[in-house]
């Protein structure tokens, strides 16, 4: 039983590079059927936004000829047919608006930019099964336990990846050729080494960018490590970061923005439409390729206009303007004037699922998270030749 965990240490082998090889076999055996599950579930979630516009259902409504602009009109039907908005996505050839007033999956409905007539609504079986993809990726069905163990799955594999990328250096630039090439005309045993070596070098760092940003969901603690690391303060509760009011700016700002929701203002002042509210929020910002509208809480709460920039990072990178109903701006922030770390907070998300530079970091992930869940799977072949090996 011993052969099988404990190999001997090879001739002119450091000892350090022997236990990284040993810490690499346990912690892979440990974490492999979770590695697996959540790289196959990840590249499934990829392309969910995708899938579900394409796979919408159509949905025709008779309207009136009421005149009135594009974006009141789909709110209005919307709020007709399902209930009242919570988001709008108003973008250059449709606008998308969602609520969750009736269940966890809510309503999803796809209108016409130019007329406001409602095309399709999204399919409903769809929206669920990728609820339980992401509940399946993010712990495993069990929440409390579930994303511990994930969490720490996830740990292993950021050591994985490092300790696989030590062991794949060749000792000498000759030998680099074949640490970066598959030889098909070998034997299976050889292709599927070649396979796990040379496919995990390739995937190294779009899968060790996934591995950190998912440690960064997972565990309080390395969320902290980054946005200090970053520049940015702690934001834990305990007797150092406790204020002169009793509790530490950050955290002050924190209830106080989560109270702005319940400001009131004076009753006799118009209330501005959707529409005119848009271009409040707009005005002076930078060129922006589509807005998300989100809607109070309360009606005295403010509307939350997020501009997202044209460009690369144009799913993620977003200018933040907070307006009430009777066009008073509560706060503008400028994802150029953010700090450092309030940037990063902003696209760690975008950063982990590859919806980063549209979709073409998209289909790249996608292939990667393809092959984080082809390393387990490979890698358990090699050490399990191993030991047929030494079972004769």
């Amino acid at each position: 039983m011993k052969k099988l965990f404990i190999r001997k240490k090879r001739k002119n082998e450091s000892y350090l590079k022997y236990l990284i090889a040993l810490f690499h076999l346990w912690l892979g055996l440990l974490s492999s059927i979770i590695i697996f599950i959540v790289c196959l579930t990840g590249s499934i979630y990829a392309f969910k936004n995708q899938l579900l516009d394409s796979f919408s259902d159509d949905f025709t409504l008779e309207t009136n000829s009421a005149k009135t602009t594009p974006l009141q009109k789909s709110i209005t039907l919307f709020s007709k047919e399902f209930e009242p908005p919570t988001s709008i996505w108003v973008k250059e050839n449709s606008i998308e608006i969602s609520s969750y007033a009736k269940n966890n999956l809510g309503s999803h409905a796809y209108f016409n930019a130019n007329t406001g007539e409602i095309v399709r609504i999204q399919n409903s079986k769809l929206t669920y099964f990728f609820e339980i993809i992401l509940e399946i990726h993010r712990y495993l069905l069990v929440e409390e336990p579930g994303k511990l163990i994930v969490g720490i799955s996830v740990l292993f594999f950021a050591y994985l990846l490092i300790s696989g990328f030590i062991m794949w250096l060749p000792k000498r630039l000759k030998a680099l050729k074949s640490v970066l090439t598959i030889n098909f005309k070998l034997k299976i045993k050889r292709i599927n080494y070649d396979l796990h070596r040379v496919l995990g070098f390739y995937a190294l760092l779009p899968l060790l960018l996934i591995a950190i940003t998912g440690l960064y969901v997972s565990f309080h603690w390395f969320k902290q490590l980054n946005i200090q690391a970053l520049g940015g303060p702690s934001i834990a509760i305990n007797q150092s970061n406790i204020g002169n009011n009793g509790l530490s700016k950050d955290i002050a700002d924190a209830f106080n923005a989560a109270f702005d929701d319940l400001v009131e203002t004076e009753k006799d002042q118009p209330i501005k439409t959707i529409n005119e509210l848009l271009e409040i929020a707009k005005d002076g910002l930078p060129e922006y390729s589509h807005v998300q509208i989100i809607y109070p809480f309360a009606n005295s709460g403010y509307y939350s206009f997020k501009f997202y920039r044209k460009g690369l990072c144009s799913l993620a990178v977003y200018d933040h303007v907070k307006i009430n109903q009777f066009g008073e701006v509560n706060k503008i922030n400028l994802f150029s004037e953010l700090d450092l770390y309030k940037q990063y907070m902003l696209i760690v998300k975008p950063l982990h699922t590859g919806e980063i530079f549209g979709i073409t970091s998209i289909i790249i992930y996608f292939l990667m998270s393809l092959i984080g869940c082809s390393l387990p799977i490979t890698g358990f072949i090699i050490w399990y030749n191993k030991v047929v090996k030494l079972k004769k």
